[in-house]
């Protein structure tokens, strides 16, 4: 899977960070990035939906960018922002709402709906 090791530096993620993401350890990662193991399907699935790309271009041998990014655009989701929102996603409702009210804080407005 050598274009693992691509898109976690693309989104700019560790393999710590990937491997929690992920609910699996650290050197699990490694080994998916060095082709020492082989993820289940349902790792690949929350790999492809993480770096929005397919399974086939994370498995593929080949280099060649073939990962669907959408062009960027006014909708587009920068590598960061998809971080944090998979962050934000990982966290129970309490500790949801109050990280919203710490990033409400820090941007000086609320984001209500």
């Amino acid at each position: 899977m050598k274009n693992l090791k691509k898109m976690r530096n693309k989104y700019q993620m560790s393999q710590m960070q990937l491997a929690n993401f992920l609910h699996i350890t650290q050197q699990s990662v490694w080994k998916y990035e060095n082709d020492l193991a082989h993820p289940d399907i349902d790792t690949l699935k929350a790999l492809a939906k993480l770096f929005h790309t397919t399974i086939d271009y994370l498995v593929a041998d080949s280099e060649e960018d073939a990962s669907g990014e959408e062009a960027d655009g006014p909708d587009s989701i920068a590598p960061l922002e998809r971080r944090l929102l998979y962050a934000f996603r990982s966290l129970g409702e309490k500790d949801q709402k109050a990280l919203l009210q710490v990033a409400e804080s820090l941007a000086g407005k609320s984001f209500e709906q």
